[in-house]
Protein backbone atom coordinates (compact mmCIF):
# COMPACT_ATOMS: atom_id res chain seq x y z
CA UNK A 1 0.00 0.00 0.00
CA UNK A 2 1.43 3.27 -1.01
CA UNK A 3 1.73 5.97 1.60
CA UNK A 4 0.76 9.50 1.37
CA UNK A 5 3.95 10.47 0.52
CA UNK A 6 3.87 8.67 -2.46
CA UNK A 7 0.15 9.35 -3.34
CA UNK A 8 0.88 13.09 -3.32
CA UNK A 9 3.83 12.61 -5.43
CA UNK A 10 2.49 11.18 -7.93
CA UNK A 11 -0.44 13.20 -7.68
CA UNK A 12 1.74 16.06 -8.69
CA UNK A 13 3.45 14.01 -11.34
CA UNK A 14 -0.18 13.33 -12.98
CA UNK A 15 -0.48 17.53 -12.60
CA UNK A 16 2.26 18.46 -13.66
CA UNK A 17 1.87 16.19 -16.69
CA UNK A 18 -1.44 17.96 -17.56
CA UNK A 19 -3.46 14.64 -16.17
CA UNK A 20 -5.87 17.03 -14.44
CA UNK A 21 -8.29 14.22 -13.34
CA UNK A 22 -5.95 11.45 -12.19
CA UNK A 23 -4.04 14.27 -9.97
CA UNK A 24 -7.99 15.15 -8.82
CA UNK A 25 -8.43 11.58 -7.95
CA UNK A 26 -5.22 11.48 -5.81
CA UNK A 27 -5.14 14.53 -4.07
CA UNK A 28 -9.15 13.68 -3.02
CA UNK A 29 -7.85 10.38 -2.34
CA UNK A 30 -5.18 11.61 0.49
CA UNK A 31 -8.33 13.98 1.96
CA UNK A 32 -10.46 10.92 2.44
CA UNK A 33 -8.19 10.30 4.75
CA UNK A 34 -6.48 13.19 5.90
CA UNK A 35 -8.70 16.01 4.89
CA UNK A 36 -6.74 18.74 6.91
CA UNK A 37 -3.50 17.76 4.73
CA UNK A 38 -1.82 20.73 3.80
CA UNK A 39 -0.20 19.88 0.32
CA UNK A 40 -3.14 17.63 -0.82
CA UNK A 41 -5.56 20.97 -0.29
CA UNK A 42 -3.14 23.60 -1.27
CA UNK A 43 -2.67 22.08 -4.97
CA UNK A 44 -6.67 21.01 -5.12
CA UNK A 45 -6.22 24.75 -5.25
CA UNK A 46 -4.12 25.06 -7.83
CA UNK A 47 -5.88 22.62 -9.84
CA UNK A 48 -9.29 24.56 -9.31
CA UNK A 49 -7.29 28.07 -10.31
CA UNK A 50 -6.51 26.44 -13.52
CA UNK A 51 -10.11 25.43 -14.13
CA UNK A 52 -11.37 28.26 -13.36
CA UNK A 53 -13.30 27.25 -9.75
CA UNK A 54 -12.19 30.40 -7.72
CA UNK A 55 -14.30 30.11 -4.56
CA UNK A 56 -13.61 26.41 -4.75
CA UNK A 57 -9.70 27.09 -4.79
CA UNK A 58 -10.65 29.50 -2.32
CA UNK A 59 -11.89 26.88 -0.08
CA UNK A 60 -8.55 24.68 -0.37
CA UNK A 61 -6.33 27.50 0.19
CA UNK A 62 -8.52 28.49 3.24
CA UNK A 63 -7.75 24.67 4.40
CA UNK A 64 -3.87 24.79 3.46
CA UNK A 65 -3.35 27.70 6.14
CA UNK A 66 -5.27 26.77 8.70
CA UNK A 67 -3.82 23.38 8.37
CA UNK A 68 -0.28 25.04 8.17
CA UNK A 69 -0.07 28.73 8.81
CA UNK A 70 3.85 28.75 8.76
CA UNK A 71 4.28 27.89 5.14
CA UNK A 72 3.87 31.46 3.37
CA UNK A 73 3.15 30.07 -0.20
CA UNK A 74 0.10 29.34 1.37
CA UNK A 75 -1.08 32.77 2.70
CA UNK A 76 0.55 34.48 -1.03
CA UNK A 77 -1.82 32.09 -3.14
CA UNK A 78 -4.87 32.01 -0.67
CA UNK A 79 -4.45 36.55 -1.08
CA UNK A 80 -3.95 35.87 -4.86
CA UNK A 81 -6.89 33.97 -4.95
CA UNK A 82 -8.97 36.13 -2.73
CA UNK A 83 -7.79 39.55 -4.74
CA UNK A 84 -8.66 38.02 -8.04
CA UNK A 85 -12.25 37.25 -6.50
CA UNK A 86 -12.75 40.61 -5.21
CA UNK A 87 -12.51 40.12 -1.59
CA UNK A 88 -9.87 42.67 -0.83
CA UNK A 89 -11.22 42.85 3.36
CA UNK A 90 -9.97 39.98 3.48
CA UNK A 91 -5.99 39.86 1.90
CA UNK A 92 -5.55 42.96 4.18
CA UNK A 93 -6.55 40.89 7.21
CA UNK A 94 -4.19 38.03 5.51
CA UNK A 95 -1.74 40.91 5.24
CA UNK A 96 -1.90 42.18 8.66
CA UNK A 97 -1.62 38.90 10.41
CA UNK A 98 1.55 38.23 8.32
CA UNK A 99 2.83 41.18 10.73
CA UNK A 100 2.21 39.01 13.78
CA UNK A 101 3.89 35.89 12.49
Amino acid sequence: MATTAEILTNAIGHHQAGRLQEAEALYRAILELHPMHPLANYHLGILALQVQQLQVARNYFETALTADPAVLQHRVTLAECLYCCGEWERVQQLADEADLL
